[in-house]
This record gives C-alpha cells, sequence and structure tokens, in this order.
C-alpha cells in the first residue's frame, strides 16, 4: 500500500507541476494554484492510506483479543531491507529540505513530507514489530501502527490546512507586507501608499496597491513611476502578480464591490432615487464611495 501511494501522490505532484510550467490561452494568467490543488490532493491519498492501516490494525487488535494472534515473520532479510529504506528515506528528505531553501516549493515541502512520515512509520514499524515478535506483547505492533498513524495523519491535514488558505487567499504576514509597502516608499519621494494588500494567490502573493502621485504629473510620468514600481514588486521571489493603482489623492471609502458587500453588508433592495428611478444598489455605493466612509456608510439610508 505504501509504495502504491507514493507512486500516486508524486505522480499528482508531477503532473501538476507539468501543467504549471505550461503556457495555455484558456488559463491567462497561468496555472499557478493547481500546487495548492495537487499538494491537497497528496495530503488526501496519504491520509486515506493511514486510515486504511489504522482499519486492518484495529482488526488485529480485536482479533488478537479473541485468541487469533497475528503472524509476524520477522527475518534478516526483512530487517535488511526496512534499515535500507529507512536510510534512504531520511537522505531524501534532508535532500528535499537543503532543496526548498533555494526554490521554496510547496510541491518540495510535500514531497519532504512524505520522506519524514516514511522514515517515522517505517522506524516504528521495525520498533514496535520487532517488540511484538520477540515478547508476549505482541499488541504493540498493532497499537504502534494506529497511533503513527494518527501522527501521521496530523501533520497531512495541518499541510492541507495551509494550503486552503493559500487557494482561498489568505493575507501574507504583516512585516512582509511592510516590507512591499517600503519599496513602494523608496521607488520615488513623491509618492506615498495609501492602502497595500497582499494575500496568497495559490503558493505566492498578489499585490493590490494604490499609491498617490501629485495632481498635477503628467499621465506619462505617473504611469511610467507606477509600472516600474510594479516589476519592482514583482521581482519578490514570494509574489505573484502585483497591481498598481494611481490616484491622485487619499480615499476614504472602500475600493471593491466585494468588500463593500462584506464589510458594509451587500444591499438586498433597489435604491429609489428623487425621480423615481431604480438603480442598482452596488453601483448606487459605488457612486457613493468617495464620498462616504466606512464607518458611516452603514448608517447611510440606501
Amino acid at each position: 500500500v505504501d509504495s502504491v501511494v507514493d507512486i500516486l501522490s508524486q505522480g499528482i505532484l508531477a503532473l501538476s507541476d507539468r501543467y504549471i510550467a505550461r503556457h495555455s490561452p484558456n488559463y491567462p494568467v497561468g496555472r499557478s494554484r493547481l500546487e495548492a490543488l495537487s499538494v491537497i490532493a497528496c495530503a488526501f491519498v496519504m491520509s486515506m492510506a493511514s486510515v486504511e492501516v489504522m482499519q486492518y490494525s484495529a482488526v488485529d487488535l480485536y482479533n488478537g483479543v479473541n485468541g487469533d494472534l497475528p503472524k509476524l515473520d520477522l527475518t534478516t532479510a526483512l530487517y535488511v531491507i526496512m534499515v535500507l529504506g529507512i536510510f534512504l528515506k531520511f537522505f531524501l528528505w534532508i535532500y528535499c529540505l537543503k532543496l526548498n531553501v533555494s526554490i521554496k516549493s510547496d510541491t518540495v515541502t510535500a514531497l519532504a513530507e512524505d520522506h519524514f512520515n516514511d522514515v517515522l512509520s517505517n522506524t516504528a514499524a521495525l520498533i514496535t514489530a520487532s517488540i511484538a515478535f520477540h515478547t508476549p506483547y505482541w499488541w504493540m505492533d498493532p497499537l504502534g501502527a494506529i497511533l503513527i498513524s494518527l501522527v501521521i495523519i496530523y501533520r497531512w491535514v495541518d499541510i492541507i490546512n495551509e494550503q486552503v488558505k493559500k487557494i482561498v487567499g489568505h493575507t501574507a504576514p504583516q512585516d512582509y507586507i511592510e516590507k512591499v509597502e517600503l519599496i513602494a516608499l523608496k521607488h520615488d519621494t513623491r509618492l506615498t501608499v495609501d492602502v497595500t494588500r497582499v494575500y496568497h494567490f495559490g503558493a505566492r502573493y498578489n499585490v493590490e496597491m494604490e499609491i498617490v502621485l501629485p495632481g498635477d504629473m503628467t499621465v506619462r510620468e505617473s504611469h511610467d513611476i507606477a509600472l516600474e514600481l510594479q516589476h519592482k514588486i514583482e521581482g519578490l521571489e514570494e509574489v505573484e502578480r502585483a497591481f498598481v493603482h494611481v490616484d491622485h489623492e487619499k480615499r476614504d471609502g472602500l475600493e471593491h464591490k466585494i468588500e463593500r458587500e462584506l464589510v458594509t453588508g451587500a444591499l438586498k433592495d433597489v435604491v429609489v432615487l428623487d425621480n423615481d428611478t431604480t438603480v442598482n444598489p452596488v453601483l448606487f455605493q459605488n457612486e457613493l464611495r468617495s464620498r462616504v466612509t466606512s464607518s458611516n456608510l452603514n448608517d447611510a439610508n440606501i
């Protein structure tokens, strides 16, 4: 079972890596989020394999309590194979850890986790099986398998939780957001930063930044400043894409529809104007964005 799920999970990771590297007109901004999905799929496969191990171990415990003890056959060849496998997986784990320092890939992180779990499970299996074989404590082998499977499931669930956050769009740490803002502030002395959003777009970040430049600056000059800043931010290894919006003054209202709906509450009824004209409430709220602040938007009778 362990060999089959290893091949399956690593095949999933390799396939996703292949698709990510290929351009497709159907995916104009790439398919980088496949990496997170493949890691989740890998974690799910590994967790299900651990559940299967727990099921068989529970059956062995039940049968053993009722007098049908599990049969173990620990030969010298088996010890040699297990020990060699443990050392091989250990070196692969170390290799993945060192590789991940330079490339910082979630795929490599998943591979490292797989190798580490193999070292953990095979070592535990070797120890508990030896105890069960050479002593009256026959239950050590199935019980050890159940406990180590629970540990492995816990570790994979933790990885799934992390990857789900990245797909959904979890925010970057505050110190990283400050790092991005510092790049902008050093980019041009006439520039001030109004809003910075840094959030996951899969394994890497999307950056949305609203900057303020003097109102009398030409469109050409302000555009060039923003474009150069965009390229500079996208030069960060952790950044997938950067969007720099230029304004001539700071705004108090919420810029985007989804933020207005989440922060202030979506408007359910149509808006009736003085001339009895009905308009879409979201569009009407957008018109009021620059005239009301987010703090009093909830109190507006719209």
